[in-house]
């Protein structure tokens, strides 16, 4: 294998992109071995971009596969021999699939090259995707709770839930948030975080909201004080288009998370019953990985609270699912992710393209530190969605060189309809 990229055809650029707009769709539902696996629209099309690009390294006879995709694949090695301990296979199944699928996506866009114009594309898409999703959940916060937060009623649509659709939206919030001070000045880039915004918090989650806040008042501060890049002109500029988007986010949402703090929402978290149940659940995975800390339960099949609960933490639901080794390698995988998204930072010169990709960073933050207390990791729609955006950062990198010259992209289109 060689150090080297083609570039992506727009057959199958086309196809991602369609995925991506399409991901968050109301998905189809398809029965399993007793447990339901959900296809979301988007998928399909992501399938027959990796068709179209396995067609292609079959013809040229090679792929590159990085640290990422290396550890993707270990996982989805040390899964499948979690299968002997295995007690509810239709979730297994569901679980080891998203494994797979992320594999797959990790591969594919670690082999391929996007040029400028797809790189700014993909960019919009990634973010305009999420403001559908974000869209879904205000129209719905809205419409059938008249914009009130109601006890015992978080939102819930056909693509998940509450905490799990905060997580989500946390990666591209802080692509956002960072577009504002590192790019040119942009009403679309105000209305994307603004609609945003408001849909963290009308998801309910506190934890997203805490981090939220918390992550955004340290990345603006050091944008302010501790960036000395950056002109005094564009700080100001820059920190007046931002507070006017947190204003709008504040003016649409602050009905919301005052009736959250007079619900005692804020109020001795400890003592709340979701709380104390989620401190059972993490006792039980723990217990459930010293059953069999080595190969692990299987994906998905930890029974807590007499039911497959997933773990609310990233690294206890790595220690139940795969047990040790698939935990050590989770953990690698992760650090490899942040040095990847580091380096690149570092030699990317194209400004929309480094914002992004700082953007990312502080999302993937965000995350980490949401999938502490919430559920993430191991769920398929929020890594398919993360790993589409590290895959457009992957394709788009200045890390690698591509093996291909002008006249020789013609000929190979000719060939393959893949590379070009």
């Amino acid at each position: 294998m060689e150090n080297v990229k083609v570039n992506a055809s727009e057959l199958l650029f086309f196809l991602v992109s369609i995925g991506i707009l399409t991901l968050f769709l109301p998905p189809i539902f398809l029965p399993i071995s007793g447990s339901s696996l959900t296809v979301y629209i988007g998928e399909p099309f992501i399938w027959m971009a990796a068709v179209f690009w396995i067609v292609s390294i079959l013809k040229r006879k090679q792929f590159v596969l990085n640290q990422i995709g290396k550890y993707t694949l270990l996982l989805v090695v040390l899964g499948i021999v979690s299968l002997i301990n295995v007690t509810n296979i239709g979730r297994y199944i569901i679980g080891a699939s998203t494994y797979i699928e992320t594999a797959l996506i990790a591969l594919m866009f670690s082999d391929i090259t996007f040029k400028e114009k797809f790189q700014l594309k993909s960019i919009k898409y990634f973010v305009y995707s999420a403001c559908i999703l974000a869209l879904f959940i205000i129209s719905k916060t809205i419409i059938e709770n008249g914009g009130n937060f109601i006890v015992g009623h978080k939102i819930i649509l056909s693509v998940g839930a509450s905490n799990y659709l905060a997580t989500i939206l946390l990666l591209p919030y802080f692509v956002s948030l960072t577009s504002l001070f590192k790019n040119k000045v942009s009403l679309m880039n105000l209305l994307t975080l603004s609609i945003l915004g408001v849909a963290i918090i009308f998801t309910g989650s506190r934890t997203a909201l805490g981090v939220t806040v918390a992550l955004s008042f340290i990345y603006l501060l050091w944008e302010i004080i501790f960036n000395p890049k950056q002109k005094v002109g564009k700080k100001i500029g820059s920190l007046l288009i931002t507070f006017i988007g947190v204003s709008l986010i504040y003016l649409v949402g602050n009905k919301f998370i005052e009736q959250m703090i007079m619900e005692g929402r804020f109020s001795n978290l400890s003592q709340q019953s979701n709380a104390l149940s989620r401190f059972q659940i993490f006792r039980e995975y723990y217990e459930a990985f010293l059953s069999h800390p080595f190969v692990g339960n299987g994906y998905m099949n930890v029974n807590g609270l007499n039911d497959y609960y997933l773990a609310h933490n990233l690294f206890l639901q790595a220690l139940g699912d795969g047990g040790i080794f698939f935990c050590l390698v989770f953990i690698a995988m992760l650090f490899s992710i942040y040095r990847y998204l580091h380096k690149t930072i570092k030699k990317t010169e194209n400004l929309i393209f480094k914002s992004f990709v700082i953007g990312y960073k502080r999302g993937f933050i965000a995350v980490l530190l949401h999938g502490l207390f919430e559920p993430s990791f191991g769920t398929k729609l929020f890594m398919v969605y993360l790993f589409i955006g590290l895959g457009i950062i992957i394709a788009s990198s200045p890390q690698k060189k591509v093996n291909v010259s002008n006249d020789q992209q013609n000929i190979e289109t000719d060939k393959t309809n893949i590379a070009i």
